[in-house]
């Protein structure tokens, strides 16, 4: 059961939280690039994201000025927060 110890992830604190996420996404990648891998070659797993199909809104979000700089600072870097 995911996350372990069956604790739901919005009673959790933000870093257990935060890390209990990353944990899920490696264990899907882990599972999915077995999967998609074939024995003659070392491939790497890409991530694709489609925003096509997501809602349109304004061009300005309000209330959530520090939310929105961690996102800058994910993004700038290249890796998941």
């Amino acid at each position: 059961m995911r996350p372990k110890d069956a604790v739901p992830l919005n009673v959790m604190p933000k870093p257990k939280r935060e890390q209990a996420v990353v944990d899920i996404v490696m264990e899907i990648l882990n599972v999915v690039g077995s999967r998609n891998s074939t024995s003659d070659s070392d491939s790497t797993i890409i991530p694709r994201v489609f925003v096509d199909h997501l809602p349109v809104t304004g061009s300005r979000l309000f209330g959530r000025d520090d939310e929105l700089a961690e996102l800058d600072r994910a993004w700038t870097r290249g890796r998941p927060m």
